[in-house]
């Protein structure tokens, strides 16, 4: 029988983790990819009221969904600016931040779905 691979490995031995240690795992991995210590996170979760700092909306605390806290950063100088939702910050992103486009795409949300933004 072959030798499982590192990839192999690591799928199997976190299959069965428990949902709460995952979201935990995931968080810190977040925080150390952006050089956040728990202390600097909670700051930030504290002083945005666990809301989203570009909708104003509650966020989740860890997780991959669209409504789960996500780390925005200057992707030119890697500083940490704010707590967005995964949604929201991906939006960022591919506005390529440049309000103008983002202005652009709220205009077009807004005639597509008129005042139930």
């Amino acid at each position: 029988m072959a030798r499982k691979t590192r990839t192999e490995y690591m799928r199997a031995f976190y299959a069965n983790e428990p949902p709460e240690k995952k979201a935990t795992r995931l968080v810190r991995q977040r925080m150390r990819r952006f050089g956040l210590t728990e202390a600097e996170f909670e700051a930030m979760w504290s002083a945005q009221g666990g809301c989203c700092a570009a909708c104003r909306e509650p966020m989740e605390r860890s997780g991959r969904g669209a409504d789960a806290s996500a780390i925005d950063h200057d992707h030119k100088t890697g500083k940490v600016r704010a707590l967005l939702h995964n949604g929201c910050n991906k939006a960022v992103g591919h506005v390529q931040e440049q309000p103008g486009r983002a202005e652009g795409v709220a205009r077009y949300v807004r005639d597509l779905y008129g005042s139930r933004c």
